[in-house]
């Protein structure tokens, strides 16, 4: 009872049908899923999703969006949800035929892009600002003498904060508590923990911090 309260007052709060969320939500039960999702929202290859917490899907009151902007979940690969997740208004998640994403308890804010054709892992208690993009992939290869074959899987790590409009390629892991400052381009891995990361190319740019939700 307490979650649907919560539901209710998070959709009159962003403009989201309630009912409509309700009986989306017993569709997903039907398939062993448990997923809140808009009316706007449009999710393909259900059945390829675990959840093992709840996933909410463009529900949170955004300012700048409007309640019929699409969200767009396309699954050939593999979703799992292992922490309570959430998939702002806007955002577009491709995961392809040989994907995986895995989710933990992750606040993924509005027009986020995620194009997975590999890996992506992200850990506990993340927050990821607006406009983010994550590709793990060039799509395209590209040879030259010497060059070493790695994996392209991204990871993300526990207590994390992307700053808007940052762009986190493929490959590169992040260390637990770092902040990605905004605008960034993360093209390196950063195995310190709790730094601020900036820049294009993104580098540490401040060391031993501390941030707070």
């Amino acid at each position: 009872m307490k979650l649907l309260v919560r539901l209710y007052k998070k959709s009159r709060k962003s403009d989201v049908s309630f009912l409509v969320v309700i009986i989306k939500h017993f569709y997903y039960r039907l398939l062993g899923k448990n997923i809140f999702a808009s009316k706007s929202t449009k999710i393909r290859g259900v059945k390829k999703i675990t959840t093992l917490s709840k996933l909410q899907v463009g529900l949170e009151e955004v300012s700048f969006m409007l309640s019929s902007d699409k969200t767009f979940l396309n699954i050939r690969g593999e979703l799992v949800v292992q922490g309570n997740a959430y998939i702002g208004k806007g955002s577009r998640v491709d995961v392809g035929v040989h994907g995986k994403l895995v989710l933990n308890r992750v606040f993924i804010n509005a027009n986020c892009l995620f194009v997975i054709s590999n890996g992506l892992e992200i850990g506990d208690n993340t927050v990821i600002s607006w406009n983010c993009q994550f590709i793990d992939d060039d799509f395209h290869k590209i040879n030259y003498d010497g060059k070493v074959e790695s994996s392209k899987i991204i990871r993300i790590g526990n207590h994390v904060w992307i700053g808007a409009n940052s762009v986190i390629l493929k490959g590169v892991s992040i260390a637990d508590g770092c902040v990605i400052a905004a605008n960034s381009i993360v093209t390196k891995s950063v195995t310190e923990q709790n730094v601020l990361i900036a820049g294009n190319p993104a580098k540490i740019i401040k060391s031993e911090i501390q941030w707070e939700i």
